[in-house]
């Protein structure tokens, strides 16, 4: 038989619970229900017959049931609602009823037919299906939502301060030796975070929020105190969902406030756009568009970070794939072009990347991810050498974690990063393990 909703399927075994002389009547159409495609000239045939006998059950239903398959819930609700005001004990009837009410946004309507099919003696597992739509109505209907995580753990990087790998460094066009302490150092790094997030929906059920967030990051070198980071990051802005919730337009404004070793670094206002579009219950695709206006602030050991002064701006494709209800693949593309005060600052990255997420039924879940950029800057630094430089970046990630009770998630990582240039200074790879811990609200 053809299912009406996905969520249909979930609620097979609250058919035997209708009466038995309104349940055959029932029965007798699902026969034919098989054979009925969702056609436009099937709804007319099915029109016309329930325009010559508009008490026979049998025909009301199949025509109910094609237009759910259609996503002509409004139709849905009305035939299901005829067929109540002739037989009001089709409990399939009411649970289909309330599925079409809530596809049409009539959460109230929905409730109170989900409470009675509720106190039924029905399956248990029926009874939680039911208990995860009226869940389900009660988010819908709410105005504000917040929620929230925290997170912390620990990280190692085997070269931690980018260091050449050839231990040389190039001045002028000249290569120089590095002296011991400024050649590659590994370090611990300790991390914790924090974030916030509050949606606001005027209308329960409706196509528009405004969805707003914060989060703090901070970091503790163990040796290295100038790499220790602090990070502010804000951004609010609307939501609007059309075509049925398939297609979303957001637009976004953010503030990032960043301290680096314990000094202001960057402050950075942002205005970002995107929009998504589920092409398939299984394909969703995203377009994004980004301009920062970048504040570098030096800091008393560095005279040159004002010189990056400027603007950037950035455009991201992104497809996400569900595979299979376990594993789910996303490819991404992104360009951008930071402007800087000085030029040889000024550079466009492109930067492709493929993931892989998969979860397994004990809450073991993992994710493999590479990537590649491709640094090319603008002009050359006259003080490091006369050839403008040009930067290729591999990199490959591997994640494994567990879902635990109560929002908490235990997750272990390797990060492998290798940039290869044209200038030796910039040739370095280094390789993170993480822990961290997690707690979502």
């Amino acid at each position: 038989m053809k299912q009406a909703t996905p969520l249909f399927c979930l609620f097979a075994a609250l058919w035997a619970s209708a009466p038995a002389q309104a349940q055959s009547e029932v029965d007798a159409a699902l026969d034919r229900i098989d054979a009925a495609l969702p056609t436009e000239e099937r709804l007319d045939a099915l029109r016309a017959a329930m325009a010559q006998n508009p008490n026979n059950l049998d025909v009301v239903f199949e025509y109910a049931q094609l237009c759910m398959q259609r996503e002509q819930y409004a139709e849905a609700a009305q035939a299901y609602e005829h067929m109540l005001s002739l037989a009001p004990n089709l409990d399939r009837v009411k649970l289909e009823l309330s599925l079409a009410y809530i596809q049409t946004g009539r959460y109230e309507e929905a409730r109170p037919l989900l409470e009675e099919l509720r106190t039924r003696d029905v399956p248990e597992r029926v009874r939680e299906n039911i208990d995860i739509l009226l869940t389900r109505i009660e988010q819908a209907t709410r105005t504000h939502f917040v929620s929230g995580a925290l997170t912390t753990g620990l990280n190692y990087d085997s070269n931690v301060n980018s260091a050449p790998s050839s231990g040389q460094v190039l001045v002028l066009d000249t290569l120089l030796n590095l002296t011991p302490d400024s050649q590659a150092q590994g370090d611990w790094q300790a991390f914790a975070s924090g974030t916030l997030n509050h949606q606001y929906r005027p209308t329960p059920g409706g196509n528009f929020d405004w969805r707003s967030s914060a989060t703090v990051f901070r970091t503790q070198q163990d040796t290295v105190d100038a790499l220790n980071l602090q990070l502010l990051v804000a951004q609010t802005g609307p939501v609007w969902r059309f075509n049925k919730g398939r297609t979303q337009l957001d637009v976004t404004g953010g503030y990032t406030h960043v301290g680096l070793g314990g000094h202001n670094y960057l402050r950075q206002p942002s205005i970002e756009s995107g929009l998504e579009q589920a092409i398939s219950p299984a394909l969703r695709l995203r377009a994004s568009v980004r301009r920062e206006f970048r504040d570098f602030v030096n800091s008393p050991t560095v005279s040159t970070f004002e010189d990056r002064r400027g603007h950037a701006s950035q455009g991201r494709l992104a497809a996400f794939y569900a595979l299979s209800p376990q594993a789910l693949l996303d490819v991404q593309l992104t360009l951008r072009h930071e402007e800087a005060r000085a030029e040889q600052y000024s550079i466009f990255q492109i930067n492709p990347q493929i993931g892989l997420t998969y979860q397994w039924d004990n809450g073991i879940f993992g994710r493999g991810q590479l990537g590649y950029r491709d640094f090319n800057y603008e002009q050359e630094d006259p003080f490091i050498s006369q050839r403008t430089r040009h930067d290729r970046e591999k990199s490959v990630g591997l994640t494994l974690g567990r879902s635990f009770e109560h929002g908490i998630t235990l997750t272990a990582g390797y990060e492998y990063r290798d940039t290869q240039s044209n200038l030796t200074n910039y040739e370095f790879d280094n390789h993170r393990f993480s822990t961290v811990i997690g707690w979502q609200f």
